[in-house]
């Protein structure tokens, strides 16, 4: 007599190795993929490498510069900073000192002894003069110019205001920087007309310049400087002057 085996017990027996198998199958675990980097456009390169530069430009400038922001230039952003090809009209003020020696033969020096007559050796401030030059850069370092030289009020010599001219050059042995060193050298003519007898109308003499210059732009500067002047058909006069203006620049 066989025993029967109920058929619940059958179904359960074979399914253990179903469920075996289940257990030993890893769930499968849903994939969030990362998204992909796009590749490095040349418009990101360029960025990075300006972001580079900046940061260089701090730390060699010792400042604070904007991300983003170019490296300051010293350079004026309207042209460079020398004179070369550019037209210059100079206005200024300078007073003379005035040392003389007359000449036997020759006018008073503007000085007179005790007694009333005229001294020999003659030294005085001159007068006020109003500079006004016109100028041309040839090269970037050096200017030709044309100086008129009026005065502002009566030469004790003359007794008239002085009047010269002065064809010249001036140098600048740095022309780019904005403060710059001023060199000149130019011919004197005066035209100082006088109320006085044995008064030469003409004298010629030589001028020599030394001055700094500070230029605010490629179109407007400031100047200032000395000169030392010898004029020698009247009387040998040595004039020590100093003077400062402006100058106007163009193009």
């Amino acid at each position: 007599m066989r025993a029967s085996v109920p058929m619940g017990v059958v179904l359960w027996i074979a399914g253990l190795p179903m469920a075996r198998v289940g257990v030993a199958q890893s769930p499968e675990i849903p994939s969030t993929p990362e998204a992909a980097a796009p590749p490095a456009r040349l418009g990101d390169l360029e960025e990075e490498q300006r972001n580079a530069e900046d940061r260089e430009a701090r730390l060699t400038a010792g400042g604070v510069v904007e991300p983003g922001a170019r490296p300051a230039t010293t350079e004026d952003p309207d042209g460079p900073l020398h004179h070369g090809g550019q037209g210059a009209l100079r206005i200024g003020l300078a007073r003379p000192y005035v040392f003389a020696v007359r000449y036997d033969d020759g006018p008073h020096c503007g000085s007179f002894d005790e007694s009333g007559e005229p001294e020999t050796f003659c030294r005085r401030a001159g007068a006020w003069l109003l500079d006004v030059g016109l100028g041309y850069g040839v090269l970037p370092a050096l200017e030709v110019d044309l100086l008129v030289r009026i005065g502002l009020s009566r030469d004790d010599a003359a007794r008239r205001a002085p009047l010269q001219l002065g064809p010249g050059i001036r140098a600048h042995p740095s022309p780019d920087g904005q403060f710059k060193l001023a060199l000149g050298a130019r011919l004197v003519v005066d035209y100082t007309p006088a109320e006085q007898p044995r008064w030469k109308e003409l004298d010629v003499g030589l001028r020599g310049e030394v001055g700094l210059q500070l230029d605010l732009s490629r179109h407007f500067g400031l100047f200032g400087g000395i000169g030392v002047q010898i004029v020698a058909l009247r009387g040998l006069y040595f004039t020590f002057d100093g003077g400062a203006g402006i100058q106007v620049r163009y193009p």
